[in-house]
């Protein structure tokens, strides 16, 4: 009786995946697909070939196919979430490396997978112990070394970095992200020459969107505490051609494109024919909102109130983002007798009830930090009717500037930031209709906070915010740098409010004055507005 070839051109499959040839057992899997069409063995060992050789795109379809007919396979497991890694769904990734884990905790590459993953999903604790667990008992993993140096920097724990970064680099010295983690180090330190030299090695390395993102933001920064503005201007240009070439085709649906910005503008009379109350009152937690612009002095002033024990900071989680989009959709298709529908109303009811449970602390509240909910003020105010808005402010000059300076994460708000013009565009939007909910809420909603006057005279703003916020004021709330410790902050300012309180920062559009004279006319209203000075 002969030997049915295909179940030997499947083993040879087999043996040329474990071997590490993976374009050869590729291309004998798809020899057996061809004649024997897309059974799970054979999509198996096609999937996880091309996954090995970075191929994921291609190989999500198979892989799904054959888990169906081997759920326990943790190989099968392991390359779903690289795929699901490699796309970004790290959410999806972390479920992935989980089971993997489930079925083999010495699964190899799974534990570090997973810790990427936790730290990916920004649970942060979980994973600091998860790379801890893994150098405990293999202090020679470089990669687990040099992301956990880079979450300690992120989480405001230099020193700590420092020891573990100093190892990465002595045993892989031309380690991407060791030296992006020494580089900061260094700028932490204002040891600026240094860290400019360790950015500049990196030119010409295969860094990615997120690293790209990282220089880019870094580099300039050490260009302009160096006085170097005109290069730092340069740079900025650079790094946001180099973003546009880099980052995904933005999403049509974001709660903060311009176009819902706008679509907010023209309706924001319709939350007059609104009624409150759609949230039960026994179900709205005790809440404040810090709202503005990015750049605006937010980070800064949310970490002075963590100080207060009264007060716990939802960090940017910004769990209204389906519930604005709901909003937005409704809007664009013109059912504006009912704005949100059953649908937006069941939304925001169970996004308040998830925070209460969240469960501030007794006699105190809960503070929403995100800026750019300023675009969504009025229905923020409808739905919790004794919620309180603090609007924190700063120079439009210095806002632009500082926007554009940046190198920020590519979602839809942070790309109008590629471009001074579409930036200045982009304020003035938010800013009008801001402006607009101010004119409608009470004054004894919602105070305006100026960046700086917070820096020049930090008691004297503090203590009058806090009889607004209804909590006592505390000295300790002047230096923020306590809260900082130990916190990640979702900002490129994480680390400049682990110093002590500084003001440089004030006028600092004078320095790049050529570059902004294009757009001082359409910052001028705004100027006025929020009472600063018309200066030359």
């Amino acid at each position: 009786m002969s030997r049915d070839p295909t179940r030997s051109w499947l083993q040879a499959a087999v043996v040329c995946y474990r071997q590490g040839e993976y374009a050869r057992a590729e291309a004998l899997a798809r020899k057996l697909r061809s004649s024997l069409g897309p059974v799970p063995p054979v999509l198996e060992i096609l999937g996880l070939a091309l996954v090995a050789q970075g191929r994921s795109s291609e190989a999500e379809s198979d892989l799904r196919v054959a888990l169906r007919a081997f759920p326990e396979s943790r190989e099968l497991h392991f390359a779903l979430g690289v795929v699901a890694s490699d796309r970004g769904a790290w959410d999806e990734a972390l479920d992935q490396y989980r089971r993997v884990l489930d079925l083999d905790p010495d699964f190899p590459g799974a534990k570090f997978n997973h810790a990427r993953a936790l730290d990916e999903c920004h649970k942060t604790l979980e994973a600091i112990e998860s790379y801890r667990d893994i150098l405990e008992s293999d202090r020679e993993n470089v990669d687990a070394a040099a992301h956990y140096a880079a979450l300690l920097e992120e989480c405001n724990r230099p020193e700590e970095a420092r020891v573990w970064v100093t190892r990465v680099l002595e045993r892989r010295p031309r380690d991407v992200l060791g030296r992006l983690v020494a580089a900061q180090l260094a700028l932490r330190e204002q040891r600026y020459s240094e860290a400019l030299a360790l950015l500049e090695e990196l030119d010409g390395e295969p860094l990615g969107l997120r690293n790209s993102v990282v220089v880019t933001g870094r580099r300039v920064r050490v260009l302009d505490a160096l006085h170097r503005y005109e290069e730092a201007a340069l740079a900025a240009d650079h790094g946001h051609a180099r973003l546009k070439t880099l980052a995904a085709p933005a999403p049509t649906d974001d709660p903060y494109s311009p176009e819902a910005v706008e679509a907010m503008v023209r309706n924001r009379r319709l939350i007059a024919r609104r009624e409150a109350g759609w949230i039960p009152p026994e179900e709205c937690p005790e809440i404040a909102f810090l709202v503005g612009f990015p750049r605006s002095g937010t980070t800064l002033l949310d970490r002075m109130l963590a100080v207060h024990s009264s007060v716990r900071v939802l960090e940017e989680e910004n769990p209204w983002a389906p519930f604005f989009r709901i909003l937005g959709s409704r809007l664009e298709s013109g059912r504006c007798d009912d704005v949100l529908g059953r649908e937006g109303r069941e939304v925001a009811t169970r996004v308040a009830r998830g925070l209460q449970a969240v469960a501030p602390p007794p006699g105190g509240f809960l503070l929403d930090k995100l800026p750019l909910n300023s675009i969504y003020v009025g229905w923020l105010a409808l739905l919790f009717p004794r919620a309180r808005f603090v609007i924190a402010v700063r120079d439009p000059r210095d806002v632009v500037l500082s926007c554009w300076l940046q190198a920020f994460a590519p979602n839809v708000a942070m790309r109008q930031f590629w471009d001074l013009g579409t930036a200045t565009g982009y304020y003035g939007q938010v800013m009008t209709v801001l402006r607009g909910w101010l004119d409608d809420l009470p004054p004894d909603r919602y105070r305006v906070v100026r960046y700086e006057d917070l820096v020049s005279e930090p008691a004297r703003i503090l203590e009058a915010l806090c009889v607004f916020l209804g909590i006592d004021f505390r000295p300790g709330m002047i230096d923020p740098r306590s809260s900082a410790r130990g916190v990640r902050l979702g900002t490129p300012s994480y680390d400049q409010v682990s110093r002590p309180l500084y003001g440089d920062a004030r006028g600092r559009w004078r320095h790049y004055r050529a570059r902004l004279d294009p757009h001082l006319g359409a910052l001028r209203p705004w100027i006025r507005y929020w009472g600063y000075a018309d200066s030359p």
